[in-house]
């Protein structure tokens, strides 16, 4: 589970390398993906370089959007006891642009849109858009991914805690040529 920061091609290009990582990131509501293109059967093949991506799915310009591939309303109660439903709509086969260092069109993902609104079907916060790539992606349900996410606040959490009284407050990692977070101690 990662921030917006982390639905970038570098990140999600080093994450798709280890076969059971499954890996749900948050994505900007300004980004545009491509359906993955699938080329009719009765069409015969053209000579040139082969098409990759489909139909261009802007997330803010809902008239790019296709049908969702799966919709789950979900209902919950807050601790306040205001009764709220989370609709999931899912999109599959989805693709971003690659670069040299990674070919994202060999990376096919989930996205999905969560929309959560009040008894009075009214919209509570702006939609939010989440990535799920992996290659085991498919073995967990949209609502489990969203799930997964809400999870995440609970981590963000502890970071503050640990940054603000813990003294937590550099990191680094290195994974081969690329570097990435991890936490360790400073003492002053």
């Amino acid at each position: 589970m990662a921030d917006s920061d982390y639905s970038q091609k570098d990140f999600i290009g080093e994450q798709v390398k280890h076969e059971d990582v499954v890996t749900i990131t948050r994505v900007r509501s300004d980004r545009v993906f491509y359906r993955q293109f699938i080329r009719d059967p009765n069409q015969a093949k053209t000579s040139g370089h082969p098409r990759w991506y489909g139909d261009k799915f802007d997330l803010k310009d809902d008239q790019t959007w296709t049908e969702p591939d799966e919709v789950h309303h979900v209902p919950f109660t807050t601790k306040k006891g205001r009764q709220l439903t989370v609709t999931i709509s899912g999109w599959k086969q989805m693709l971003m642009r690659g670069t040299k260092n990674y070919k994202m069109k060999n990376h096919p993902f989930t996205l999905l849109q969560i929309v959560v609104r009040d008894q009075e079907r009214n919209s509570i916060w702006k939609p939010m858009w989440l990535i799920v790539i992996g290659s085991r992606r498919d073995e967990l349900s949209l609502v489990d991914y969203y799930q997964c996410y809400r999870q995440r606040y609970d981590m963000e959490n502890l970071f503050r805690f640990g940054k603000q009284r813990l003294l937590m407050t550099s990191y680094l990692l290195d994974f081969g040529q690329k570097k990435f977070v991890s936490v360790y101690f400073t003492l002053n």
